[in-house]
């Protein structure tokens, strides 16, 4: 540089040049990670079947009844994506 204006000799450009046109790259493979997590558990479903028996007090018979309970089965559900870098 010129002594106290900030500019550049004429030698010192070029170096400067050749300088920044140099480059450096590094090149690393990074594995795919995959990453699961389990946002609900599953759970069987069931089918509950209940028979009460009571007295039919105009007929005299003994009937019986049927109370159907029905639980729906819930599905697993996984979400699977990348891990994210910190």
């Amino acid at each position: 540089m010129a002594e106290g204006d900030g500019r550049l000799g004429p030698g010192e450009l070029q170096e400067l040049l050749a300088a920044n046109n140099m480059s450096e790259e590094e090149f690393a493979a990074r594995e795919f990670e995959k990453g699961t997590t389990i946002v609900t558990g599953g759970e069987n479903g069931s089918t509950k079947s209940i028979t009460p028996y009571y007295l039919d007090e105009k007929t005299g018979y003994v009937q019986a009844g049927a109370e159907l309970e029905v639980k729906n089965p819930v599905d697993k559900v996984i979400v699977i994506g990348t891990k994210e870098s910190n």
